[in-house]
């Protein structure tokens, strides 16, 4: 059984919750590369982040907390993971969502609401990519932006963004249902030490 593409899937689920701007045009309907390297390498993030300083940082900030914490929750429901996020989730995500179970999501999920449960397991899925990743890399941090889902790490060092959001729409269509996200943080992590070493 063969699975829509995960721009297919992005323009039907995601692309309509976005204020139609050039910043975002990509939302019209194209999924974004898992890195940008658009920043010079030295760059700090609060020169980076696409939202104001003062209260929209903090919503975001606070959005994506609220997030991880509705992962946690709704997970466990059919997840075996522990309390911590940790790459052991993204693993138990990784076995459980083959494509019978995201035919399943898809068929389920409305797309004229804004909550649609696609949407918002990609936004769950996003945020823990995102939060494993700093993980394992510490001196990544959120690059913040609006939408508050395509908030994601950011490497200050190597001036490189991680769209965890998109890999999510990516791992939910047909053009990532097979591949190990687990694996894939793993071999980002490397490659930006690597990056990093080389400099």
């Amino acid at each position: 059984m063969k699975l829509p593409g995960c721009n297919s899937l992005f323009k039907r689920f995601c692309a309509p919750w976005y204020e139609q701007n050039a910043e975002q045009s990509h939302a019209l309907g194209t999924t974004r590369g898992d890195l940008e390297t658009r920043w010079k390498p030295g760059t700090r993030v609060d020169r980076v982040h696409r939202v104001s300083p003062g209260d929209w940082r903090a919503i975001v900030k606070k959005q994506i907390s609220t997030m991880v914490r509705a992962a946690s929750s709704d997970w466990k429901r059919y997840l075996d993971i522990g309390s911590k996020v940790s790459l052991g989730w993204v693993e138990a995500f990784d076995a459980y969502y083959d494509r019978s179970r995201i035919r399943d999501l898809i068929e389920r999920s409305d797309p004229k609401e804004s909550d649609n449960e696609y949407h918002v397991v990609c936004i769950q899925f996003g945020v823990v990519l995102g939060t494993v990743l700093s993980q394992m890399i510490p001196r990544l941090r959120w690059l913040l932006d609006w939408p508050y889902w395509e908030s994601a790490p950011y490497d200050s060092k190597t001036g490189t963004r991680v769209n965890v959001f998109h890999w999510a729409v990516d791992k939910l269509s047909e053009d990532g249902v097979d591949d190990g996200f687990a694996v894939k943080l793993q071999v980002v992590a490397q490659l930006l030490e690597r990056e990093l070493s080389e400099r």
